[in-house]
């Protein structure tokens, strides 16, 4: 007897049921073709592309300043200071001398550091010409008064900086001052021996002076006051005629007065000077004093008089006649 053959049975899914599958597979292959996109974006370490900071680390991504963001671009950064090659060794020298013709150059400011072996002091130029090789022409030499070092800048005429005082062993105050030529000068107060080295440096352009302390000699600095500073004669001086008075002044239309006395107070000698500025910055002054023999000690005051009510405004310093 022949028998039909069983046709295979036929399940039946909703259509609603086949779209859902579609739906579900589209969006599977869409999320594994992403995966592999971003794996091929992602550099993994280990392979060809060398970590970042410190072995197996994560690579950092770097994202570009936003608008408000005041660092520099790389082609903007500050680049290192070109150092002089040779800046020399610390030495007790009377003299150095160095820099270029550079008459545009201004000075901007003075600064102070203290370092483990040293004291420095920075003189900051402004200058259209920045690398080290245009620190304008200097004269450093160690002044008639004990104690100061003084810097000679005869191209520079204008400053924005006058004066200073620093927190150091050596480097004391500093003062800057116009000589009787125009040029400019910087007085050092240093109180004790001394050894120093100069390095000229730039982009910005500055005169950087290094001391360290030599020996066991120490120095009564030059006496200063609000507008003067006296360079000579020193405290306790013995002094003839003439007698130099010497030294820089911030006084009103720049004038300066000498007044000798003796023990009990009687002037002895009166003298004027008239300094090189004293609107812009100090300005030095040199005049002289003729007088008498007088006994014993007396004082030696110079400063200025106060206009309002005679005052004496200044320094005063002991001095004893060294005349037979």
């Amino acid at each position: 007897m022949r028998t039909r053959a069983q046709r295979p049975s036929i399940v039946k899914i909703p259509a609603r049921a086949i779209g859902w599958s579609a739906s579900a597979a589209l969006a599977s292959a869409l999320a594994l073709v992403c995966v592999l996109a971003l794996s091929a974006c992602v550099p993994f370490v280990g392979e060809d592309t060398p970590p970042a900071d410190g072995a197996g680390a994560i690579p950092t991504v770097t994202t570009a300043p936003s608008a408000a963001s005041t660092t520099p671009a790389a082609s903007e950064a500050v680049q290192p200071s070109p150092v002089q090659t040779d800046p020399g060794e610390f030495a007790a020298d009377a003299v150095r001398t160095g820099g270029s013709d550079n008459p545009a150059a201004s000075i901007t400011a003075i600064r102070f550091g203290r370092h483990e072996e040293f004291e420095r002091l920075v003189i900051d130029f402004a200058s259209a010409r920045t690398t080290a090789a245009d620190v304008p022409r200097w004269r450093i030499e160690k002044a008639a008064a004990p104690g100061v070092l003084r810097v000679h800048l005869p191209a520079v005429t204008a400053t924005d900086y006058t004066d200073g005082v620093f927190d150091g062993d050596l480097l004391t105050r500093a003062y800057v001052v116009r000589a009787a030529d125009r040029s400019l000068f910087v007085d050092v107060f240093i109180p004790a021996g001394f050894q120093y080295r100069v390095l000229e440096l730039g982009d910005p352009l500055r005169l950087v002076i290094d001391v360290r302390a030599s020996g066991t000699e120490t120095y009564v600095l030059p006496p200063y006051g609000e507008r003067v500073v006296l360079l000579t004669p020193a405290p306790g001086a013995a002094i003839t005629s003439p007698l130099t008075v010497s030294g820089y002044s911030r006084h009103f239309e720049a004038n300066n007065v000498f007044i000798l006395q003796d023990s009990m107070g009687n002037q002895v000698s009166l003298g004027i000077a008239t300094a090189a500025d004293y609107i812009e910055t100090w300005g030095s002054f040199s005049g002289e004093l003729t007088f008498a023999q007088f006994a014993g000690t007396g004082t030696l005051a110079v400063g200025e008089q106060d206009a309002r009510d005679g005052k004496f405004i200044g320094v005063t310093i002991p001095v004893t006649h060294g005349g037979s």
